[in-house]
């Protein structure tokens, strides 16, 4: 039986480097599967959200949606980390490069293998939102609580 990749980020916990500004932004906003909905990260320096799967899973894929009316470019050199730490030094998948007017990036990450995805955006007062994450992969091994 062959088991194809699925979105497995709603499975996950996430946590942010920042409070939200209300609970309408909230991290978990970025995996509930409705793209009109964004977690947002205040302004600060590095912000970052982050993903915990849980398990280990083999990660073939990532899409990000961004928000539709304004600020695009604020995803602009946003980094995604796939790994088995908890913190930024997990290895990257892509840099996003926003394009005018295009809301969902994909991006094929070669086979990584992780329990955490990471969303940073280097640099001094920066502000992360990201409305919708999309992690694709299967499943490798529970981890024993």
């Amino acid at each position: 039986m062959i088991l194809l990749p699925e979105n497995v980020a709603p499975r996950g916990i996430v946590t942010q480097s920042g409070e939200p500004d209300s609970i309408a932004t909230a991290p978990q906003m970025a995996i509930d599967e409705d793209s009109e909905t964004c977690a947002s990260v205040p302004l600060q320096d590095n912000p970052w959200w982050q993903l915990d799967l849980i398990s280990i899973y083999r990660i073939t894929a990532v899409s990000i949606i961004s928000v539709t009316d304004c600020c695009l470019e604020d995803l602009d050199f946003t980094e995604v980390r796939i790994g088995l730490s908890s913190d930024t030094s997990n290895q990257r998948c892509v840099v996003i490069s926003t394009i005018e007017g295009q809301r969902k990036y994909d991006f094929q990450c070669g086979i990584m293998e992780g329990r955490f995805v990471h969303v940073a955006l280097p640099g001094l007062q920066k502000k992360l939102t990201v409305c919708e994450i999309q992690v694709y992969g299967t499943v490798l091994g529970k981890l024993e609580n």
